[in-house]
């Protein structure tokens, strides 16, 4: 039995129509004009939220940043794997001062 290895979605730009591009679950996600910065601010601004709340950012709303024509469905994975991203970020970061079970689904309910 092999295990499976989880991977990081890479965001980056698909050079012939100039948009950015996403695989989540072996489907390639077009997500408009590219942009380098914009999952990274996202994210900084989740990892603000854990640290300043105390708590997981798992099920805010999909920031409105993210919201471009396309699939919801996409979108919304898309934010929620920055988020638990984040989460794990704040909660193993020895400065951050959270003492809390690391796991994402142990804090959030959805």
């Amino acid at each position: 039995m092999t295990a499976t290895k989880s991977r990081v979605p890479a965001y980056r730009r698909h050079r012939p129509t100039g948009q950015a591009v996403v695989t989540l679950n072996g489907h390639d996600i077009y997500l408009g004009r590219w942009n380098p910065k914009a999952p990274l601010t996202i994210m900084m601004g989740y990892c603000h939220y854990a640290v300043i709340y105390r708590k997981s950012p798992l099920g805010l709303p999909v920031p409105r940043a993210l919201k471009i024509p396309g699939d919801a469905k996409d979108l919304e994975a898309l934010s929620r794997l920055l988020q638990t991203l984040a989460w794990d970020a704040v909660v193993h970061h020895p400065l951050s001062g959270l003492k809390v079970d690391r796991s994402p689904a142990a804090v959030a309910k959805p």
